[in-house]
């Protein structure tokens, strides 16, 4: 298995490589997260429209934002696609998602509800739940029982990537929202919002490449436990 760091420089390799790709998949939830939170006069930041509006254009930002997360996983596997092709090869994926998300999220916080460690092994056997639910077309379930049989006897080698990463991650936004700090002294507010968004423009996306490169790395390697093929939910 390729050593983390090697997975990060490939991952924004092939980033920067189709970058109006990946770029232009999470540019429309990028800009409307941008919009719904700020707006700039005066060089002030102010809360947009009323309560009704801001929690109707967020559940369009939330719907939005999960789609581009499968369109990016699709374009992540197959670069050649267009931006178009991508979202409506998402259509059909939406609500498995989003069940799989509330999933995820019931069995990590019960999991470190009943103790820290119980959480931490959950999250990083079903780590790779996303990308088999899109790219093998597996239900929630299916996905998370893929994911585990996929990590089960390379949790620690997984976890060490992931580890990794997560702390790249962490060094990457300080230093760039450190940068951004510095600059908002001679720069424009606005200039500077800008900027802590133009991170996330590219800090999410590679995240994305990476899973999907930790995916096929241990796809090729061999498993301990049997998986049930029969679980479609």
């Amino acid at each position: 298995m390729k050593s983390p760091f090697i997975l990060i420089k490939e991952s924004f390799a092939q980033y920067f490589s189709n970058i109006a790709l990946y770029g232009g998949i999470y540019l429309l939830p990028t800009i409307g997260s941008y919009l719904l939170v700020f707006n700039v006069e005066d060089g002030q930041e102010l809360a947009l429209g009323t309560s009704v509006a801001f929690a109707v254009v967020s559940v369009i930002l939330i719907v939005l934002n999960v789609y581009a997360a499968i369109a990016l996983v699709k374009a992540v596997n197959d670069p050649t696609m267009t931006i178009m092709a991508s979202f409506k090869q998402s259509y059909g994926f939406f609500w498995k998602y989003v069940l799989l998300s509330l999933l995820l999220g019931f069995m990590t916080l019960l999991g470190l509800l009943l103790l820290v460690v119980p959480g931490i092994m959950i999250m990083i056997y079903t780590s790779l739940a996303y990308i088999v639910l899109v790219l093998e077309d597996k239900g929630p379930i299916a996905s998370c029982k893929q994911s585990y049989h996929y990590i089960k006897g390379q949790w620690w080698a997984v976890a060490w990537r992931l580890l990794v990463f997560v702390g790249f991650s962490f060094v990457y936004a300080f230093a760039f929202s450190l940068a951004v700090s510095l600059l908002s002294t001679v720069i424009m507010p606005l200039i500077a919002v800008s900027l802590i968004y133009l991170m996330n423009l590219i800090l999410v996306p590679v995240s994305v490449i990476y899973l999907y490169r930790l995916y096929q790395e241990v796809k090729q390697m061999p498993s301990e436990a049997p998986v049930a093929s029969e679980i479609t939910i």
